[in-house]
């Protein structure tokens, strides 16, 4: 884990690259296709999902956290297959990003993150832009 300052603009700013955001996405994807389907099922879905986001320690799911997934998994399961594609993924977890960085805002916060986790991708995406600073 590190500490890093994250902003609503560096998250909007990775979103807004396609060919880096995609990329990362499709990281995400393959390292949840546990069978290499090409598919996600529910359970592979939510296996790692924590660790796409997670700042501290991946937090043990509540019975009630257990009962919201149907209806999480169905917002990233749009086709009514059971699975979640690719593009349904890289889809949703864009739109995900996108409510994170306008929960952000515009002033800088300080958090953990985990090497690895898609918040980490966005502040390593910054960090790599013609003209960047560090961080924010």
């Amino acid at each position: 884990m590190a500490m890093e300052l994250i902003d609503g603009k560096i998250v909007a700013d990775f979103i807004a690259d396609a060919a880096a955001f995609n990329r990362a996405a499709d990281e995400f994807f393959a390292a949840l296709d546990v069978d290499g389907d090409g598919r996600l099922c529910r359970s592979e879905l939510f296996t790692g999902f924590d660790g796409l986001f997670c700042y501290g320690e991946p937090p043990e799911l509540s019975e009630s956290t257990r009962k919201d997934a149907a209806g999480f998994f169905a917002r990233f399961e749009s086709d009514e297959t059971g699975m979640v594609g690719r593009e349904e993924f890289r889809f949703r977890l864009r739109e995900l990003m996108a409510a994170v960085a306008q929960g952000l805002g515009e002033v800088p916060v300080q958090i953990a993150l985990y090497e690895g986790s898609v918040l980490m991708k966005a502040v390593e995406h910054s960090r790599s832009a013609p003209g960047s600073g560090a961080g924010c």
